[in-house]
């Protein structure tokens, strides 16, 4: 069954660009071998990726996020099954929020995506996590 999951996360240390680039290349391979496709958006330490895939190659990749210790919490926002995928084309497309256009590349990267739902989330975690200064969500949050 063709499932997709949503989630976000906090960094545990910021991310240097290289290992960034590591992550990606590792993560590109793997989902590309599995038949895994989708989106991670990144800024300062916040993150949210979706991954789509069948629920036999999608599990051990969850669980290995899950237990990353990279990042922490990670929060599920979305578990659901799929008629089709909305990033059928990527092994894992990356975009950076500090980088200059970004709102207009995030519009270009959603556009796309029949599921309103989801387009929604993702416009969502831009609003509350990367336009948001880290000192005043803690105060809105608390």
């Amino acid at each position: 069954m063709l499932e997709r999951i949503v989630y976000i996360s906090a960094g545990a240390e910021k991310q240097s660009r290289q290992a960034i680039d590591r992550i990606l290349s590792v993560s590109r391979s793997r989902n590309a071998a599995a038949g895994l496709t989708g989106l991670l958006i990144g800024g300062g330490n916040w993150w949210m990726q979706v991954l789509e895939g069948e629920r036999p190659a999608l599990e051990p990749v969850w669980t290995s996020i899950r237990n990353d210790p990279r990042h922490s919490p990670v929060v599920l926002v979305q578990r659901r099954p799929l008629c089709s995928r909305a990033f059928p084309d990527w092994a894992m497309q990356f975009q950076r929020s500090d980088n200059e256009g970004f709102v207009a590349r995030l519009e270009e990267l959603t556009g796309g995506i029949g599921d309103a739902k989801l387009k929604d989330q993702v416009q969502r975690f831009h609003r509350l996590f990367l336009q948001t200064p880290d000192r005043a969500w803690s105060k809105a949050a608390a």
